[in-house]
């Protein structure tokens, strides 16, 4: 399982890729705490890379993790 962490465009672009990988890393605890071996998971940031809101509604639909 490969879980991508997002995030809005707002912040520098190295605070943004940390926090999209803290985003990843929060889902794979989540998903540890059901029973998914950790080491069946892989987690990475895009940070702000594919971010497309330009208001509040818009930045908060970029602020995700995704499942590859």
């Amino acid at each position: 399982i490969t879980i991508v962490g997002h995030c809005d465009p707002r912040g520098t672009e190295e605070y943004n890729m940390g926090l999209g990988l803290e985003r990843a890393n929060t889902i794979k605890k989540f998903l540890v705490t059901y029973g998914i071996a950790e080491e069946e998971m892989v987690v990475y940031s895009k940070g702000e890379e594919d971010a497309e809101g330009t208001d509040e509604e818009g930045w908060s639909k970029d602020r995700k993790g995704e499942f590859k």
